[in-house]
């Protein structure tokens, strides 16, 4: 993996562990799942994230350090596959190592996710402080 791919693998990962800490359980304790693994045939890192919480939808007025946890994760990542259901919320990330070239896709609950472009950037999102 290149440098700049390793810095968006930890922060995507982190940012996904971070919203299943705090989003998915909220005045309770639980569990979550990281996997994390590389796959030589497709010549890909992918890495999940599960909690068994409730998915919340954000509020009205998240406050200005909210609110950026998913579209960070698709700015970050060259893939993402968010699905979420009564029994909790599963992030699939991947990063592909080698030069592969095509349209990235991101979705939400299986439906595509249009406010991400080829790089997996969001257009909608903008990130001027961390």
């Amino acid at each position: 993996m290149s440098g700049d791919q390793v810095g968006a693998l930890t922060l995507a990962t982190y940012e996904a562990l971070a919203n299943a800490a705090i989003h998915a359980y909220l005045d309770d304790t639980g569990t979550f799942d990281l996997l994390a693994r590389y796959l030589p045939d497709r010549d890909r890192v992918e890495v999940t994230v599960t909690d068994y919480g409730r998915w919340r939808p954000p509020p009205d007025d998240p406050g200005p350090f909210s609110g950026r946890g998913i579209p960070l994760i698709q700015a970050l990542a060259e893939h993402v596959d968010i699905t979420r259901s009564t029994q909790g919320t599963t992030v699939r990330m991947h990063w592909n190592l080698g030069l592969q070239t095509g349209t990235a896709k991101n979705s939400v609950d299986g439906e595509e996710d249009p406010a991400i472009d080829r790089r997996g950037l969001s257009r909608a999102a903008a990130f001027s402080s961390y």
